[in-house]
């Protein structure tokens, strides 16, 4: 429990670390491009890489610490705690349908860089260029001619841009998380590392997958449909692959 302790407390005072570091990098890249010096702006993006950079083994770490027990994920199941009949047994790996078990993490990592860009640009466009674009002399159009929509708007824009300030010492961290996971499933994946078990799915709904099976109930909240769909999922016989913080679900083999 103190290791534990010791843990969280150390990386909260790296978050506020990171946090404050963002504020002269901030700060001189705002100055920077308002003087139109490139100085200034230069050393303002190397203390955000440099910020990124030193967040990013939290991270990683974080990912290897998952790793180490993510077996008990399905063991401390109740689905492993029941009884092995003909229709709920362990299945042995390597399994016929490995390629598609990649495909699956590897859309997952590119869906969630797709999000990360998406959101990042979303944040800077209408955070500090908005921010930029309205206290600018030359605004032009409906918004200078009404002061309410521009103070409105103006408003928002410093909120995204603070946002932005918070979420930025992360940016790094997050896409290395991603990265780290990955190659952590696939490793599991390429080296028949993972659990199989077949069971039949009773029904989905809003809490998760849900199995009824020798007078117990297990319920798979975070899981990845492969090759089956929700409405499809009723009474159905399907094969649960465990990975690291996932759970895998593919039709019968």
């Amino acid at each position: 429990m103190k290791t534990g302790l010791k843990t969280k407390k150390s990386l909260g005072i790296k978050i506020v670390i990171a946090l404050i570091v963002m504020m002269p990098a901030f700060a001189l890249t705002d100055i920077g491009f308002d003087s139109k010096d490139t100085a200034l702006i230069i050393v303002g993006l190397l203390l955000f890489v440099l910020d990124n950079i030193a967040i990013t083994p939290i991270a990683v770490s974080s990912v290897r610490n998952d790793m180490k027990d993510w077996e008990n994920a399905f063991y401390n199941s109740t689905l492993a705690k029941s009884k092995e009949t003909e229709d709920y047994y362990l299945v042995e790996t390597p399994l016929p349908f490995e390629r598609k078990m990649f495909c699956a993490v590897l859309c997952w990592l590119l869906r969630g860089t797709i999000f990360i860009a998406l959101c990042l640009f979303l944040l800077v466009r209408f955070g500090p260029i908005q921010y930029k674009l309205l206290h600018s002399d030359n605004i032009k159009g409906v918004l200078a001619n009404d002061s309410y929509r521009l103070y409105k708007a103006r408003n928002a824009a410093s909120c995204v841009t603070l946002i932005l300030y918070f979420v930025s010492p992360f940016i790094l961290s997050i896409f290395a998380y991603l990265i780290a996971k990955t190659i952590c499933n696939l490793k599991v994946i390429s080296g028949h590392k993972y659990i199989a078990y077949r069971a039949i799915v009773n029904c989905v709904d809003s809490n998760g997958i849900k199995v009824a099976h020798d007078e117990m109930c297990y319920i798979a909240k975070d899981y990845t449909l492969i090759g089956v769909r929700k409405n499809q999922l009723n009474c159905t016989p399907v094969t649960f692959v465990f990975i690291p913080d996932d759970v895998l679900v593919l039709p019968d083999i």
